[in-house]
């Protein structure tokens, strides 16, 4: 998948209209029209910022992964880091929780 395709596809997932998406990156609505065609490239400093409004990593914006690598939040690795001390009876109980097998 290209650039292009993951900004359009990136920027509906999070319900953000172009313009939305424009006054973020500090652009015109016209220039994201062009990212999302195709027709003029994402510098690098605009794709870091890309990248961090979506909470992705580099490789999955620019089509190198297809694993998007989503930044966890402090709050994030610090549930991950509770569940990971957690007894087996208490991690089975948060599975059951989340329906997690």
């Amino acid at each position: 998948m290209t650039t292009a395709q993951r900004i359009k596809d990136l920027r509906t997932m999070h319900h953000m209209t172009m313009q939305a998406l424009a006054d973020q990156c500090n652009v015109s609505r016209a220039t994201i029209s062009m990212w999302e065609a195709g027709k003029r490239e994402v510098g690098r400093d605009n794709l870091q910022l890309l990248a961090d409004i979506f909470n992705v990593s580099l490789d999955y914006l620019t089509g190198k992964s297809d694993v998007s690598m989503r930044f966890l939040s402090p709050e994030e690795l610090q549930i991950i880091d509770t569940f990971r001390s957690m007894s087996a009876d208490q991690k089975a109980l948060v599975k059951t929780m989340f329906k997690i097998n």
